[in-house]
């Protein structure tokens, strides 16, 4: 497991702000990195044409055969589109998150204006 500090992940859907997923200057910790039992949302991620949203707060490069090549994971509170009952915490791929469109063929974004935020104050 490597820390993210060097590593930025930019969709292939445009190079515009929004699709910078994950930036350097967003100094991201990694799972093992984290040391609150309420740690900080940094990151925001949603999809424009619903309710599901992804907010990050640890990110780890994980590499080699086992995993199929280098991968980043991110750890965060995941609001699901299927409903309040089925969101959680827990892991996700970015390259995962980066594949998924929307009907319309949207893309994931990144919210350009959120303010990290402790996760207690995101889960409500």
């Amino acid at each position: 497991m490597e820390t993210l500090n060097a590593v930025e992940f930019t969709s292939t859907f445009s190079r515009r702000p929004a699709y910078r997923y994950l930036r350097k200057t967003d100094k991201i910790p990694t799972y093992d990195e984290l040391d609150d039992m309420d740690p900080m949302c940094l990151v925001k991620l949603f999809l424009p044409e619903g309710r599901w949203t992804f907010y990050v707060t640890a990110a780890t490069l994980y590499g080699g055969a086992l995993y199929g090549g280098e991968q980043i994971i991110l750890t965060g509170w995941c609001v699901s589109a299927l409903g309040p009952d089925c969101d959680e915490y827990g892991d996700s791929s970015m390259d995962e998150i980066a594949a998924v469109r929307t009907r319309f063929g949207l893309p994931v974004e990144r919210d350009l204006h959120w303010t990290p935020t402790r996760l207690s104050e995101v889960r409500g």
